[in-house]
């Protein structure tokens, strides 16, 4: 459905591209990742300082949540501890390690959206309660559960105090689970939330600005998390200046000492800005380790930055020293125990920074030096590199990007054995660097150390335990990427969610690094595809750990290309790269004897490759790939293989032929009768049309238009000397290969030739100049080939195939040729697999990290970008059914052994969306697919309030499910017809296997469609875009989306809603766009405080103007909060001083002293002390509908009277009504957007249709008798609109029910024009003036609709039905219209500014606010019910837990248009 706006993306709105944008975020696990500064330096002041960032969870109470925690929490005083974090109620707390405390009333537990964070610290403020201050979305926190302020002028561990700063744990536990973005810590200085955001001034939302000119201090800092490869950097020194070095000169001492004194050491130009780096190394002259103990330059004392030990226990080292003097000098270094050698190398450096990062590595058996290190740096920053080598080396060899030898002794010089050597490397951009050293000769005992310096307070945290998707565009502010200069592409990584057949690999470095725990068969793969065309490179460093690499036990893997699960075919989620020639994937086997020998390659046979080198400790196997050609290429080290000679000869940028290197092609695609396993593959099959056989030597076995048979029944046979099969694909189509099974026939030596032509005309054909050879010599088992066709032969109908049974001598006379299939896309993903290995392996897809230089013409594999930024819906933790579930990876995956049902934190009415589920662990409970938000829950009691199941634990038709069982493929709709007929049961899944849906939310009501993929194909022909094939036709008109199982097996499901983080590339949805707020668009009200607000104001018992609205109300509404009095009502239709009580069922009254008018921002109270007593305390909510009308209407048909309708504040000028109504109003005032009127007419006491004014049916009405004592009458939709429903609700009473009459009449009795009453007291009273508020559903203002209690404190969470996607409320009220009794509850944010809302005021009742009843959250886009109160949350059975609502809007859900504003902001 649509409200006169349409969703981004349609073609609606433009980018919203303005304003301060944060882009990216990053995960939390809540199990071990963290972020660390292990050594800050001196802070600015450790009385004053500033954190800033924004938080959204995806996990709440369970455990302590760590934001960041300055110190250790050890020692006795203040300044040794001071963190922020989420305890297990869900509050704020801030804790030092003796007095100074504070914990917030108000609870952080919306999992919706974001909360911006401030705290700020200053203890040298003489009022106590400003020395530690909390700001939420740019306000102050004024309640405290607890509250210890600092004493005046303390020092604190706010800014470190020399002590470690963790982000997102503490202490190796308390590990926060979330999303945290643009994180600053100011040193020395006290900001407000002014200082890093805004309340935009066209919106009222809190918003981000640009941060870049604060000053941040010695250990302030601003993580952006924008590089995926270096989460830690510091983006608060980006205008800084970068470190420049000079390498001076090296110096070696044969001497057996413990203490090497270097003289009159070159140390280039002194500088006030300049330091001195040193590498240092040496060999021991006795058994034991060695460690420096200290050096000193030119007299003043180094700092060491790291140091490794060899495996014997030989020491290379880095030292740095700010040096400004002096242009040579002494350099001494003291090591802990006598050496027999020793040798430094010296750089001059220039404004050099923090130390970023260190790495380390040693030969680990003394048999071969293989060594690497991988560190992190920004932009700029500078690694240092020294090298000890106590073996007889003949060369160093460093190898990296951008990576410089600067010095090399060999063992010559030392008089000895041993050698050293140094280089640096610059970072030319930020990122991961990964550097190895590879000693010729016999280099036997060696050890490696590397250190990174940036610029002058860079604080780069060093990073733990991040996932391959750490760095995310889930976000604060909307953006679409399209306006991102430079991109942060989802990194290409290992795919954790598919590791193979071996459950025991493990995954660390964002998965870039695979392990075994134990030998096993195993295969993981890369989580993006590589494309279809181009030429692209890869490299894997092999790490031998404790283990001779040559170890069978250690070493039997394989790297290359191969398939996923086919499209649309099963995927078991990987298997091993076994010896056997499956055809699934291209690969060179490496391992024990294979390290030096022949080696092996693997496609439909085995052609032996020998190593271009020996694969050693930290080798580097690359693997180039050339899609346009079909060629593949490995190479170890240096060169590339070659012949099977093993010549250095292989060369991936010779073109078509290569060089040296047998012809690869591309990975084999069975059939679909073959259950695929393994990697690679993202194809999509055609269907034929149709197919004609011809040739006498051609005999058909099954029906003539089978050539996509699943059965394993042949298609055709081929008989004596070949023939030809010729295909109509029904329109032209690139055709990227064809798949042929061919079936011995309990034969033997069976074999064909066949190729390939194409034509326009299914006359002229032209050959593809593909030809294959076809041999299957093995009697017990058959064999499959994939046929690559080259792009280059283009777009074409009609396809033909000939085939020649003749090979040679050998003749297939009782082969059969079955399974046929043509494939449009087949890309493939690289992979690494193997028997028995134990021992890292690190790929290496980073360009900027690679350690050999990339092959001219050659790439690395682009990741994946998002197509928006903003927030994106997850599985919500806060509708998770009765049991007990885990969410993790930021909310995507859900994990549960129990019975339970969730749902997505977003709900739909409009649009196109797609979103993709990757299954993990399930059973045959397990269902997935929507929900709908407008069901029926009268069936449903207690728990299973929000639970889809039936008494027999299946998704019941009455429930509103619309879903799959993906262990059966069965289907059921929702609509309460059972299953949907045709295509009721589809492919059934498997663990590992991809499910995809895509919902169309703009049909008619009750239209909307849903299609359903596996593994990238749709199911039943499906075409989104075009909409036919959809498995559903009759979804609702409001959805999510919905996890259920029933099951007690161990389920893992994980929702993507990020098309980048995508398994598969989805044809034929191209206008499906993924759940998230910048794709939603702008709402009809984007700034809900020019049209409602809620305020309290304190009673002076004089005349009182109300000045602080944004617009000049036309409905008024006022309750004394401090004792028991009537609602007070006003509104401009009446005109001001004419009160109605709703609370009450008195006639009208005119008091001069209560509201005395309606002013331009607010309203004048007079003296009555109803409404302004003094001191007394009240709430007032203000609408704003068209404006005071100025004429009474006398006319019956034709125009009304001018002045007696105003619209947006218009006079609407000879208005007349549409509908064709029966019974013309006397005034009336319809708002701008068109959603609520206020409308006064006089009674007929017959059947008669009064015109509402609004433009779309009403959902909500109440109206009044003005000169009667009777009770007020209305209806709200929750109540059905069904033939003979005559519900009545009533302000003034619990009771919902019939009276004598009929109070509506017609079905349905309200259109989108006019209301049709009968002749029902109360409601159409003969010549009885009438007061009627009219409500229907406006996007950014105002939600009706109804929910299911469930009747425990952890209550049904309602996402607003505002005809779009919610909205945080400003005020909510509710009423039980499931049971015929039920108070009227208010809840609103004026009177309470925070979570838990707990201050309720009854509508039916006069009694003061009650604050200890009535819990309820605010969320970002609805309310969470957190009481078992019966008159909000009854979990009784047959219908009486049902509810409605009215809800007004504090900020919308949606983006803006024109800005990058994301309305998602937490309650």
């Amino acid at each position: 459905m649509s409200f006169g706006y349409q969703v981004l993306g349609f073609g609606a709105f433009p980018n919203r591209d303005t304003g301060y944008q944060v882009r990216h975020a990053l995960v939390f696990d809540g199990s071990s990742s963290h972020l660390d500064l292990p050594s800050p330096g001196t802070e600015s002041d450790n009385k004053k300082g500033t954190l800033s960032f924004w938080c959204k969870r995806d996990k709440l109470a369970g455990n302590t949540h760590r934001i960041i925690s300055h110190g250790t929490g050890a020692g006795s005083a203040d300044n040794t501890w001071f963190d922020v974090r989420f305890e297990n109620d869900d509050k704020m707390h801030i804790n030092t390690y003796s007095s100074a405390r504070l914990v917030t009333t108000q609870v952080f537990r919306d999992t919706t959206a974001w909360y911006h964070i401030v705290v700020r610290l200053d203890t040298t403020e003489s009022t106590a309660n400003d020395r530690l201050r909390i700001y939420v979305n740019g306000s102050q926190v004024t309640a405290f559960d607890t509250r210890n302020n600092f004493s005046e002028d303390d020092t604190t561990a706010f800014s470190g105090n020399g002590n470690p700063l963790r982000i997102g744990d503490w202490a190796g536990s308390h590990f926060f689970q979330g999303y945290l973005a643009e994180f600053i810590q100011c040193d020395g200085q006290s900001l407000g939330p002014d200082s890093f955001g805004e309340f935009d001034a066209a919106t009222g939302v809190w918003v981000p600005i640009d941060p870049s000119g604060l000053t941040f201090g010695n250990n302030g800092f601003h993580l952006k998390f924008d590089d995926p490869n270096n989460v830690g950097r510091d983006a608060s020194v980006d205008t800084g200046t970068a470190p420049s070095a000079t390498f001076e000169a090296q110096y070696v001492s044969a001497a057996n000492s413990t203490a090497y004194t270097f003289s009159s050491c070159d140390l280039g130009t002194a500088a006030s800005n300049r330091s001195i780096v040193v590498g240092v190394g040496g060999g021991q002259s006795s058994s034991g380790n060695r460690t420096v103990s200290s050096v000193t330059i030119n007299g003043v004392t180094a700092t060491k930055a790291t140091e490794q030990l060899s495996f014997s226990g030989d020491n290379t080292s880095i030292f740095f020293a700010a040096v400004p003097s002096g242009s040579t000098g002494d350099i001494v270094v003291t090591f802990s125990s006598s050496m027999v050698r020793a040798g430094i190398g010296v750089w001059s450096v220039t404004d050099l920074g923090n130390l970023l990062d260190t790495g380390g590595s040693k030969d680990v058996d003394g048999a071969n030096l293989g060594l690497g290190i991988q560190m992190n740096g920004s932009a700029g920053a500078i690694a240092f590199y020294h090298v000890y080598d106590e073996g007889a080396a003949s060369a160093f060899a460093f190898k990296g990007n951008g990576v410089t030898e600067r010095y090399e002794t060999l063992s010559g010089a030392f008089e000895g054995d041993g050698g050293q050597s140094g280089a640096d490397a610059t970072f030319s951009a930020g990122g991961r660097k990964t550097v190895t050293c590879v000693l010729s000769g016999d280099g036997n005992d060696g050890a490696m150390s590397g250190a990174v310096f940036g610029k002058a307070n860079e604080n780069q945290f060093e990073e733990t335990n991040f996932g391959p998707d750490c760095v995310s565009v889930d976000s604060c502010t909307d953006d679409s990427t399209a306006n991102v200069a430079a991109q942060v592409k989802r990194g290409v990584s290992l795919n954790k969610f598919h590791p193979g057949t071996n459950s025991n690999l493990t995954f660390s470095e964002h998965n870039m690094t695979a392990v075994m725990s134990t030998a096993a068969y195993g295969t993981y793969y890369a989580n993006t595809e590589i494309p279809s065309t181009g030429k692209y490179y890869a490299e894997i460093r092999v790490e031998g750990g404790t283990a001779d690499i040559s170890s069978t036990a250690n070493w039997d893997g394989s790297v290359g290309i191969l398939r996923k699960a086919g499209v649309g075919q099963s995927g078991k989620g990987g298997s091993y790269a076994d010896d056997s020639p499956t055809g699934e994937k291209w690969h060179w086997l490496y391992g024990d004897a294979n390290t030096t020998a022949s080696g092996s390659k693997y496609h439909g046979g085995t052609t032996a490759l020998k190593p271009n080198s020996s694969l050693e400790d930290h080798s580097i196997l690359k693997i180039a790939v050339d899609m346009d050609n079909n060629k593949i290429w490995w190479g170890v080290d240096a060169g590339w293989m070659g012949n099977a000679d093993g010549d250095n000869d292989g060369d991936p940028t010779e073109g078509e032929t290569g060089s040296g290197t047998p012809s690869v092609g591309t990975a084999a695609f069975g059939p679909a009768s073959k259950p695929i396993h393994g990697v690679g593959l993202d194809s999509d099959r055609i269907t034929a049309t149709s197919v004609a056989f011809s040739g006498t030597n051609l005999s058909s076995t099954n029906a003539a238009n089978t050539i996509d048979n699943s059965s394993g029944t042949a298609g055709f046979r081929v008989d004596g000397t070949g023939g030809i099969l010729s295909f109509d694909l029904g329109s032209a189509q690139t055709v990227k290969g064809v798949g042929m099974f061919l079936d011995n026939d309990g034969g033997n030596n069976q074999a064909c030739t066949w190729s390939v032509a194409h034509s326009d005309n299914n006359t002229d054909f032209t050959d593809t100049n593909v030809n294959v050879e076809f041999l299957d010599n093995s009697e017990d088992s058959d064999d499959e080939q994939f046929m690559p066709i080259p792009g280059s032969n283009g777009s074409h109908r009609y396809w033909k195939l000939t085939v020649d049974s003749r090979n040679g001598t050998e003749t297939a006379t009782s082969g059969k040729i079955y399974g046929i299939n043509f494939y449009t896309n087949v890309n493939r993903n690289m992979y690494f697999g193997g028997n028995a290995y134990t021992d890292p392996h690190r790929w290496i897809f980073d360009a900027n990290e690679f350690v050999h230089t990339l092959p001219s013409g050659y790439s690395a594999v682009p990741g994946k970008v998002a197509t928006a930024v903003g927030n994106y819906c997850t599985w919500n933790p806060l509708m998770s059914g009765p049991n007990a579930v885990t969410y993790k990876n930021g909310g995507r995956t859900i994990t549960t052994g129990a019975a339970l049902a969730t749902c997505g934190t977003m709900a739909v009415s409009t649009g196109k969306w797609i979103v993709e589920m990757q299954l993990g662990a399930f059973d045959s409970g397990l269902w997935l697919g929507i929900w709908s938000m407008e069901t029926d829950l009268s069936g449903n009691s207690g728990n299973d309030s929000f639970e889809p199941w039936n008494t027999n634990q299946d998704p019941a038709a009455d429930h509103g499910t619309w879903c799959i069982k993906p262990s059966t493929g069965y289907l059921v709709d929702g609509d309460g017809q059972g299953d949907p007929g045709t295509n009721a049961s589809l492919e059934n899944y498997y663990v590992g296997d991809t499910i995809a849906f895509c919902i169309d939310m703009d049909n008619a009501t009750g239209s909307n469609k849903m299609w359903i993929a596996k593994n990238g194909m749709w199911q039943g022909s499906g075409n989104p875009d075009s909409g036919t094939g959809a498995q559903f036709t009759n979804l609702p008109d409001r959805a999510t989306w919905m996890f259920g199982t029933r099951g007690s097996t161990a389920t893992e499901v994980t929702m993507i809603s990020n098309k980048s983080l995508f398994d598969y590339t989805y044809t034929n949805a191209d206008n499906f766009l993924e759940m998230a707020t910048y794709n939603f668009g702008a709402p009809t009200i984007t700034k809900p405080s020019e049209f409602f607000k809620a305020l309290i104001y304190e009673g002076t018992g004089s005349e009182l103007a109300i000045s602080s609205l944004e617009f000049k109300p036309d409905f008024v509404w006022i309750k004394n909060r401090d004792t028991t009095d009537a609602h007070m009502l006003y509104d401009s239709v009446r005109e001001a001083t004419k009160d109605l009580h709703p609370s009450l069922h008195h006639q009208e009254s005119t008091t001069a002293q209560t509201l005395k008018s309606f002013d331009t921002a607010g309203f004048t109270l007079g003296t009555d002390v109803q409404v302004n007593t003094n001191t007394e305390n009240y709430v007032a909510w203000c609408l704003k509908a068209g404006g005071a009308p100025t004429t009474d209407n006398d006319n019956t048909s034709g125009a009304m009277d001018d002045g007696s309708v105003f619209k947006g504040g218009v006079v609407q000028s000879s208005y007349t009504p549409s509908g064709s109504p029966s019974n013309y109003p006397k005034k009336m005032s319809i708002a701008s957007h068109g959603g609520f009127s206020i409308i006064e007419y006089t009674g007929t006491g017959a059947n008669a249709t009064v015109p509402h004014g609004l433009d779309r049916t009403p959902d909500h009405f109440m109206l009044k008798p003005l000169t009667q004592d009777h009770s007020w009458g209305g209806y709200h939709s929750a109540m059905g609109t069904g033939s003979g429903n005559d519900k009545v609700n009533r302000w003034d009473t619990t009771t919902i029910g019939d009276q004598t009459g009929a109070a509506w009449q017609n079905n349905p009795f309200a259109t989108e024009h006019v209301i049709t009453f009968g002749n029902q007291t109360g409601q159409n009273e003969n010549n009885i003036p009438h007061i009627m508020y009219v409500w229907a559903k406006t996007p950014g203002l105002i939600g009706i609709g109804s929910y299911g209690g469930n009747g425990n404190d952890d209550g049904a969470n309602i996402i607003v039905d505002d005809g779009a996607f919610g909205f945080k409320p400003a005020f909510v009220y509710t009423k039980r219209i499931g049971h015929n009794s039920g108070d009227w509850w208010i809840t609103d944010s004026a009177r309470t500014t925070f979570n838990t809302m707990s201050k309720a005021i009854y509508i039916d009742q006069q009694p003061e606010e009650d604050a200890n009843d009535n819990r309820i959250d605010f969320t970002a886009n609805g309310f969470k019910l957190r009481d078992d109160s019966a008159r909000r949350n009854n979990g009784s059975a047959s219908g009486e837990n049902v509810y409605m609502y009215l809800a007004f809007a504090e900020e919308p859900f949606q983006g803006v248009t024109g800005v990058d504003i994301a309305q998602a902001r937490a309650g």
